[in-house]
């Protein structure tokens, strides 16, 4: 079991503190059930995964946790300096698995498939490179909890079905969701990258780039793939808009992107910053996102 209790958590960056990424995050996931976050992109699911898995700490609150956790599966920590094996040799250290070190170095050598790039520096790897390994380190231990974020959808054509393998392995029904934002005149940057063009540029940044665009048509895309077990079934659903000329309204509670700022929906006039409670609730209402269709499909309505 694993309890959340009123967990917080904002980063410090050069420009001083910024907003609250999770805020008073309250939950129990009990023994032996499948537990899937979901939520549209910038709502803080990475972070939360990575403070279950200890690989972050809350600002504010605390984690407790009553078995073994994984790290977020396919975003564990590597030393770029060190090889793909030198790094799993102190991962299988750290862990205690000194007298069994052979076995579990050649089960993650076979698994990621790198081939002599193994012994390999990992800041010469690709990102589909460094996904592999990670992968692979995270299946190398009998964790109680595994931690899988977007994981499936990393790596080419042939890892994604070593990854479908995994599913075997774990043999558990779970949720995979991923979002992106996509301005077609900027040719659909920033994409699924939203959130490091967020920390980066910011929506400042994303308003410089639209300075002088007549097309200023964007959409919000949301994929959410359910795993039964058995098979799976894929959920999609897009938001169309337009990027506003400039930055308006204000910070909401329930806001979980800057982009509220910018983002004017199809057929409206404002941002959804400048919605009203009762547009928003509406807007909810009427909705046909990811997660309403999953709740159609497992009947949750009825």
């Amino acid at each position: 079991m694993i309890t959340i209790e009123n967990v917080h958590k904002r980063y410090t960056t050069r420009r001083g503190v910024g907003d609250w990424v999770l805020r008073g995050v309250n939950m129990v996931i009990p023994t032996g059930r499948n537990v899937g976050l979901v939520g549209v992109n910038g709502a803080g699911k990475s972070t939360l995964l990575r403070i279950i898995g200890g690989a972050d700490y809350p600002t504010r609150g605390r984690i407790r946790r009553y078995c073994r956790v994984s790290w977020p599966m396919a975003n564990g920590g590597l030393e770029g300096t060190l090889t793909g094996r030198q790094n799993a040799k102190f991962v299988c250290r750290i862990h205690g698995f000194q007298n069994e070190l052979p076995e579990r170095i050649a089960r993650i050598e076979e698994f990621a498939e790198l081939g002599k790039a193994f012994d390999e520096p990992i800041q010469t790897y690709s990102s589909g490179m460094r996904s592999r390994l990670q992968f692979a380190l995270s299946l190398a231990f009998d964790f109680d909890v595994y931690i899988s974020d977007e994981v499936t959808a990393a790596g080419d054509a042939a890892f994604r079905k070593k990854a479908e393998q995994a599913k075997k392995w774990i043999e558990s029904p779970f949720f995979v969701q991923d979002a992106g934002f996509y301005i077609p005149t900027l040719n659909g940057f920033p994409g699924s990258y939203v959130n490091f063009a967020l920390k980066t540029i910011g929506v400042e940044g994303i308003l410089k780039l639209m300075e002088g665009k007549e097309d200023r048509s964007c959409a919000f895309r949301q994929c959410l793939v359910y795993w039964d077990g058995q098979k799976e079934s894929i959920f999609t659903c897009e938001n169309p808009g337009r990027i506003a000329e400039a930055y308006a309204g204000r910070d909401r509670s329930e806001q979980w992107s800057g982009l509220w700022h910018i983002f004017i929906p199809e057929g409206g006039d404002r941002t959804l910053s400048e919605y009203t409670d009762e547009m928003l609730r509406q807007r909810r209402k009427n909705g046909s996102g990811t997660i309403l269709q999953l709740a159609r499909f497992l009947k949750v309505e009825e």
